[in-house]
């Protein structure tokens, strides 16, 4: 378990941080060929598309990896429900695309929301395979599927763009990328379906997937609305800033929870019957991934004004305070998926389900009294939800496997107090009158010689936990 829990880190880690990269560089390249306003249409679809996404999923791919006895007849089962919901959702919002571009005052949406739609039929043909990846830890595969379609999306892209084809650069790119990893997910995952439908396997897949759709929906719905709202009530420029500040930070807390996540959840499930050896190993995942986002987020809403000019261009600046706000919410990401790493992998999915309804009583108390103050307001209820979820995620899993939130809270103390000091030291580079570049590596470079400090010196079970980590992966890559 541990070499594959090792491996599977490993080539995660590859996957997350080498496709980001790749991705900061295509952003910086078509953020400077497209304006906002570009963006901003884009960004008026994500919330019916992502919601329309959760309905695909449905949960089966998660429980095709928690499931312990799983064969071609669940595989195929689940293989053809992804597929018909695909359908569904795409004729739905092709339906009410008219409905969308009046509720926007934007009629360019009609026509722009039924293309962009077509990648919830592509993405429902993955959904097998990414579960058999995920389940036999082949995060290697992934890396390379990944890898080739954000270079699909580059090319196409900045080409669309540079012929100036707008927004539709976008569009079309983003469905180029999702053909090509759904055509190697075929190439490079040997199953087949072989058209087996059972409605026994479904309704058994059903009972441990319905709390996890109904919870998706919720997190998905309520992390869209501020879009939503911002899109409505305020410009599309607004909304486009906003959507482009939380990129950055949240392309960073997706290469760290999917390092982590990804690997910690096939993991976990195959521990699910001994809860002491759960509880030792989300200890040891709390700590390690608290070491990670909270110095990555601190670091990056220190360095956030200089960085935007030299990644995006002066035109994007708008998106600062959206950057540095959203990296506070982000910071406790990895925290809440320990917690629910562990509930789900212990099958319960129920608790899972509500959390989630406690967690959106919360955000819509926030933004009902925060709403009719303006979008700042709005902006920073959102933010000061992030730690209150924290308690509501943590608090079962004192019963679950004896770690109360309280102890998860001090485990992560260290972290975040050595991160704190290194943000007020890079912070303060910000008084520098140097160019934005030579601002921007002073800064990152004295953030990280800060952090290696503290992590040697501060944070010893930390550091042992990292430190043993890159001498097994230094010892598989010399084999």
């Amino acid at each position: 378990m541990r070499q594959k829990v090792v491996s599977g880190m490993m080539w995660s880690t590859f996957e997350r941080f080498g496709t980001q990269i790749v991705g900061l560089v295509i952003s910086m390249i078509l953020a400077r060929l497209l304006g906002p306003s570009d963006y901003g249409v884009v960004a008026y679809l994500t919330i019916f598309i992502a919601v329309a996404n959760v309905f695909v999923d449905s949960g089966f791919g998660k429980a095709l990896v928690q499931g312990r006895d799983i064969d071609q007849t669940d595989y195929d089962t689940i293989f053809i429900f992804n597929v018909a919901m695909g359908i569904l959702a795409y004729v739905c919002l092709c339906l009410a695309s008219p409905w969308v571009a009046s509720f926007y005052n934007e009629p360019i949406l009609k026509k722009v929301l039924p293309v962009s739609a077509l990648c919830l039929v592509i993405g429902s043909f993955n959904c097998v395979q990414n579960a058999i990846l995920v389940r036999e830890m082949k995060f290697y595969l992934s890396f390379r599927i990944n890898l080739s379609g954000l270079v699909t999306h580059g090319i196409v892209g900045t080409v669309l763009a540079y012929k100036g084809f707008s927004y539709w650069s976008l569009v079309w790119s983003q469905l180029a990328s999702g053909f090509v990893s759904m055509l190697l997910r075929w190439v490079l995952v040997a199953w087949r379906p072989t058209f087996q439908f059972s409605f026994a396997r479904l309704r058994k897949h059903f009972l441990f997937s319905s709390n996890l759709l109904f919870s998706s929906l919720l997190d998905t719905g309520f992390n869209q609305i501020y879009g939503l709202l911002i899109g409505k009530w305020y410009s599309k420029e607004q909304l486009s800033l906003f959507s482009r500040g939380d990129t950055l930070p949240g392309m960073i807390m997706g290469c760290i929870q999917g390092v982590i996540g990804g690997v910690s959840f096939p993991a976990l499930s195959r521990m699910q019957d001994d809860r002491a050896r759960m509880r030792k190993n989300m200890r040891i995942l709390l700590k390690g991934a608290s070491a990670l986002s909270f110095p990555s987020m601190f670091g990056l809403a220190a360095v956030a004004p200089s960085l935007i000019d030299v990644w995006l261009g002066d035109k994007w600046t708008g998106c600062v305070p959206f950057l540095q706000i959203a990296c506070l919410t982000y910071a406790f990401w990895p925290v809440h998926v320990s917690n629910l790493q562990v509930i789900q992998a212990c099958g319960r999915s129920d608790i899972f389900f509500r959390l989630e309804i406690i967690k959106k009583v919360v955000q819509v108390l926030a933004i009902v009294l925060t709403f009719k103050h303006g979008l700042w307001a709005l902006i920073i209820g959102k933010a000061a939800v992030a730690p209150i979820g924290l308690l509501i995620n943590g608090w079962p899993n004192k019963k679950l496997i004896d770690y109360s939130i309280w102890r998860q809270l001090w485990d992560i103390s260290p972290a975040f107090s050595w991160s704190m000091l290194m943000f007020a030291g890079v912070y303060s580079f910000n008084l520098l009158q140097f160019g934005p570049l030579v601002k921007m590596l002073v800064q990152v470079a004295s953030g990280a010689l800060l952090y290696m400090v503290f992590l040697r010196f501060g944070m010893r079970d930390q550091y042992s936990f990292f430190a043993g980590i890159f001498k097994d992966i230094g010892r598989r890559m010399r084999k």
